[in-house]
């Protein structure tokens, strides 16, 4: 069966091109709700092609939904009722995904920003996460966690959301675990210890060993030296 965003393809049944391509075009939109230029790697013209035979068949809509994105878009009618739906009123869990997630368009369709608004150029590779709350980056930790740095969404709320999504990484078994204990060793290029970030991650229960913090997860006394 699929797991997450990724599943095995079959052999048994290979697909003609036309249909590897509406099948490619249907997986887009059901992933991203919209689909333009910049969300597409590889032949944009020939998936155009496609969207728009699903368009001209009332399956899609075209238009231009999505301030960013270039040229037209195709999109969902699901996905334009939540586009102008209003914000929801109740608080927005903090979410953790990998920088190299399909799902994830930030530091590749749109780019990610500092607190002071300067540019963030950072590589995608599967060592570094996202801290996404309501569909906006709030923190990027690096290395496994060890270098946090909050960006141009993050308010002092965010903290202790943040620290409890990072520590959800150890409650999966532990085959399934990224890592085997969390190591924080920097807050934005910065000593943690230094930081106004450091009492919140005290607060949930990390070990504190010198100017390092961890979490492994287990139940038990902490260090604190």
């Amino acid at each position: 069966p699929p797991v997450g965003r990724w599943s095995a393809l079959a052999d048994d049944e290979p697909l003609s091109p036309e249909e590897r391509d509406e099948a490619r075009a249907h997986l887009l939109l059901a992933r991203y709700g919209v689909v333009a230029r910049e969300l597409v790697r590889g032949d944009w013209s020939t998936l155009r092609h496609v969207l728009l035979r699903m368009e001209y068949g009332g399956e899609v809509v075209r238009g231009y939904f999505v301030e960013g994105l270039s040229g037209e878009q195709y999109a969902l009618e699901s996905a334009l009722a939540e586009l102008t739906a209003p914000p929801a009123r109740r608080a927005e869990p903090h979410v953790l995904a990998n920088l190299v997630d399909p799902a994830n368009l930030w530091g590749r369709v749109w780019p990610l920003s500092r607190r002071d608004g300067s540019r963030l150029s950072v590589a995608r590779l599967p060592h570094a996460w996202l801290l996404l709350r309501a569909g906006r980056p709030v923190l990027l930790a690096e290395s496994y966690g060890r270098e946090l740095t909050p960006l141009a969404g993050f308010e002092r709320v965010d903290l202790a959301g943040a620290v409890r999504a990072l520590q959800a990484m150890l409650d999966r078994p532990l085959t399934l675990r990224p890592v085997r204990r969390l190591e924080v060793v920097a807050w934005e290029g910065r000593s943690i210890r230094d930081s106004d970030a450091f009492a919140a991650f005290v607060d949930a229960g990390f070990s504190v060993d010198g100017s390092r913090l961890s979490w492994d997860g287990y139940p038990g006394p902490r260090l604190a030296r």
